[in-house]
């Protein structure tokens, strides 16, 4: 659980979860999803910084979690939503 906190210390509820995976990783993430038809705000697409890489977004906290015990991942980012107003 240490990894996860080390990833994902300072997150607050609502941020926004950024996880770059590798070609196979998120093959991996896609079969689990599928497989176990779980409900989560998920997307996938190509990494532009990192060629041939993904990034998978969700704010699921749980899931982003799942991904980084069950599947690996090469690095965590999060933001703050922007703000309306």
């Amino acid at each position: 659980m240490s990894e996860v906190n080390d990833c994902l210390g300072d997150y607050e509820k609502g941020d926004i979860i950024y996880l770059l995976l590798s070609k196979e990783q998120c093959s991996s993430v896609l079969d689990d999803w599928m497989e176990c038809n779980y409900t989560c705000d998920l997307s996938v697409h190509r990494s532009i910084k990192t060629p041939g890489s993904y990034v998978v977004t969700t704010k699921s906290l749980m899931w982003a979690t799942r991904i980084i015990k069950w599947h690996g991942y090469q690095n965590v980012t999060y933001k703050k939503p922007k703000k309306h107003g």
